[in-house]
């Protein structure tokens, strides 16, 4: 009787799992700049290929009326495969901006990993495709005082 007994050695290798996609162009992780304790507020946009509207949305969260000192940008990137990572990096000058790549896909995962990243006890969130009013966060803010 032959042996049917397989070597596990001689086996044809398993393929190689799937990669997550890595960010285009993109910045490394922006780590948050030491901030004051007077961060009072996280404005959140998680994106995903919105290229053409992110730049706008990120403009305008630094036109707020309310002090720089005071709120903090996160631009969550939700495995962009577009130049999201370089519209980002084009802001990096900014303190109160960070870029963080989340190679998770999903609205709530970005969101999640946009409030965990936040230093600020209240989130905010902005489309990648809208744009912020001048005092929009100096609105909110009114709100819990």
């Amino acid at each position: 009787m032959a042996d049917s007994t397989v070597d596990a050695t001689n086996s044809a290798p398993s393929p190689p799992s799937p990669k997550s996609p890595e960010p285009s162009e993109s910045p490394e992780s922006i780590p948050a700049a030491p901030i004051a304790n007077s961060v009072r507020i996280a404005a959140i946009i998680c994106t995903h290929n919105r290229e053409d509207y992110l730049g706008a949305a990120i403009d305008s969260l630094l036109t707020q009326t309310l002090p720089m000192d005071e709120y903090e940008i996160i631009v969550v990137d939700n495995a962009s495969t577009d130049r999201t990572g370089a519209i980002v990096a084009a802001h990096r000058e900014q303190p109160n901006l960070r870029y963080i790549y989340e190679a998770t896909l999903g609205l709530s995962v970005a969101r999640n990993t946009g409030a965990m990243a936040a230093t600020a006890p209240i989130l905010a969130y902005l489309d990648d495709d809208a744009v912020a009013t001048p005092g929009w966060l100096a609105a909110l803010l009114a709100g819990f005082d």
